[in-house]
Order: structure tokens, then C-alpha cells, then sequence
């Protein structure tokens, strides 16, 4: 146990002896915070770019395995929660489709907004923080 611990502490100094190491290289390099930001940017895109590199030199199937073909990843079936229709049209879960939050219903759809105009929705009195889900498949118009 006294080993492991003088060993990881010998490894945490070298560690950061070459971090000082590099932070002075920076330092000595940069003549002011602007060049040492855009060097350090530069070193990460740098960086960024030889990740992307090798991750797209080495094409995975989705079991893991790196034999892929484009031909069967198309062949593949399309997930059902990537369609875009709705499963069931709107129109018949008409009376069925429960509230998107447990609440109160302030007002409801049609109703008088309090500012001379109609409300185009339901308003439900909340908990603070209460979950909001979708409580039907559709399109988002506007959020």
C-alpha cells in the first residue's frame, strides 16, 4: 500500500513538473493574453481536427465492429422514433389525450386571454419545476 501511494505521488509530480513545463513554454511563446489564446485555440483545433481524423478512419457498424459497408448500414430498418408522421392522426384521439403537466386549468382553448384576445391553448397552474411532457406525437410549430 506504502508503494502504491509513493508511486502515484512520484507519477502526480511528473505530471506536474511537465504541466509547469508547458505553461512557461506558453508563457515564454505568448507575448500577450491574446496571442496565448489564440495559440491555445489553434492547439485545440489542431487537436479537434486529428480526432476527427482518426474517428473517421475508422468506420464502425452498430455492433462494434469496424467491417462496415455502406450498403448494409442503408439496408438497415428505420428506427420507429425517427419517422416523421404521427403514428395515430390527431383528429381521433379527440377526448382521449391527457394534460401535458398536473395542474389546475386556469383557462382553456378559446377562452378569454384577460388581454382582449382568444387563448390558443390551455393554461395549467403548476408546481414550481413540474414536468412538462408531449402528450401526443406531432410537429413543433413554435417554442
Amino acid at each position: 500500500l506504502l508503494e502504491a501511494k509513493q508511486k502515484l505521488e512520484a507519477d502526480t509530480q511528473t505530471q506536474m513538473a511537465a504541466e509547469k513545463q508547458r505553461s512557461e513554454a506558453l508563457a515564454a511563446k505568448a507575448g500577450n493574453l491574446k496571442e496565448l489564446i489564440a495559440s491555445l485555440e489553434a492547439q485545440a483545433d489542431k487537436s479537434r481536427k486529428a480526432a476527427d481524423a482518426a474517428k473517421a478512419a475508422e468506420p464502425k457498424t452498430p455492433d462494434g465492429d469496424n467491417t462496415s459497408a455502406p450498403a448494409e448500414l442503408a439496408s438497415l430498418p428505420v428506427p420507429e422514433s425517427n419517422q416523421l408522421a404521427a403514428a395515430v392522426p390527431f383528429s381521433a384521439l379527440q377526448g382521449q389525450i391527457a394534460l401535458p403537466v398536473t395542474g389546475r386549468i386556469k383557462r382553456r382553448f378559446g377562452a378569454d386571454d384577460g388581454n382582449g384576445a382568444v387563448m390558443l391553448g390551455d393554461m395549467v397552474a403548476t408546481q414550481s419545476g413540474a414536468i412538462v411532457t408531449a402528450p401526443a406525437d406531432g410537429n413543433v410549430l413554435y417554442a
